[in-house]
């Protein structure tokens, strides 16, 4: 997927560092001529021969100038061209995974709805059928101890003896497969809903860093800054560069890292099996 963008800019790049190379040793050139120039200068004479080198020498300053200029007018074209192939894939690759992403998300709060469901549904049927069941008439210091109970200023304060914990207000009338179940779902439900938070904060920030991207080269594209009459060749590389680290090193590039190890690392959701199940439930229930 990455090969097509480098084939792409390869050859313009090759092209721009050929033109800066060429740049330096015009430039060298140019600063040469104009220290002769300098040097003529101060010498004051008015001789044929050396006004005919002066003349000579302004205008190997006035072409190499023009060469200067042409050379940086073909590095903002090249620059253009491969910001424009840039957008296009950008672009692309963000309406691809902007798409795909949609789907998956989609698809795990689906299934994370679906639990949620299924859990609701099952806690209300045991419920119901705890209702249903009739336990004898207590008698009448068995009421009264539990009157004494429910007169408690705090229930958090409260003391749970054993005898309130062997009592029928702890008594749990579900059968063993439906605490399996109920557990089943509930873990299920709780890996699955911290994998789908942790994977859309993960496309959230990968689509927030592409658009930052594709702004960049969208300004450079269009020729936002007005280069080179406003903005110099110099300034818009400096602000490329600051635009990078700006998105890698102080914000976007540091949340993406951390999210996307916090995704690798997590659990992903798995069908859970009745063995496993009815391990984890005898392990709590010691």
């Amino acid at each position: 997927m990455y090969i097509i963008p480098l084939l792409y800019i390869l050859p313009f790049t090759i092209i721009n560092a050929k033109n800066v190379h060429e740049i330096r040793r015009v430039w060298a050139l140019c600063v040469q001529t104009h220290e002769m120039l300098t040097s003529l200068q101060r010498e004051s004479e008015n001789s044929s021969e050396v006004t005919d080198l002066t003349n000579r020498l302004q205008s190997d300053m006035l072409r190499r100038l023009g060469t200067l200029q042409a050379l940086g007018e073909d590095i903002l074209l090249n620059s253009r061209y491969i910001c424009f192939g840039l957008t296009i894939c950008q672009i692309i690759l963000l309406c691809v995974f902007s798409s795909a992403s949609w789907r998956i998300m989609n698809t795990l709060w689906t299934q994370v709805k679906t639990l949620r469901e299924c859990a609701t549904r099952r806690c209300l049927s045991s419920c119901a059928a705890n209702q249903k069941l009739r336990v004898p008439t207590p008698t009448y210091e068995e009421s009264a101890d539990r009157t004494e109970v429910y007169q408690q200023k705090s229930v958090w304060n409260a003391e749970v003896t054993d005898s309130l914990w062997q009592s029928s207000l702890f008594e749990d009338r579900r059968e063993d497969w439906e605490k399996v179940d109920e557990m089943m779902l509930k873990q299920k439900h709780d890996c699955l809903r911290r994998y789908a938070f942790n994977a859309l904060c993960q496309a959230i920030l990968i689509i927030v860093t592409t658009s930052a991207f594709l702004a960049l080269t969208i300004i450079t594209l269009t020729n936002a800054l007005d280069v080179p009459r406003r903005t110099r060749l110099l300034d818009l590389q400096v602000i490329m560069i600051v635009w990078h680290n700006v998105i890698w090193n102080c914000g976007l590039g540091i949340s993406l890292g951390v999210v996307s190890c916090v995704v690798v690392f997590s659990p992903t959701p798995s069908p859970i099996t009745e063995e496993h199940a009815l391990r984890r439930c005898e392990s709590d229930s010691f």
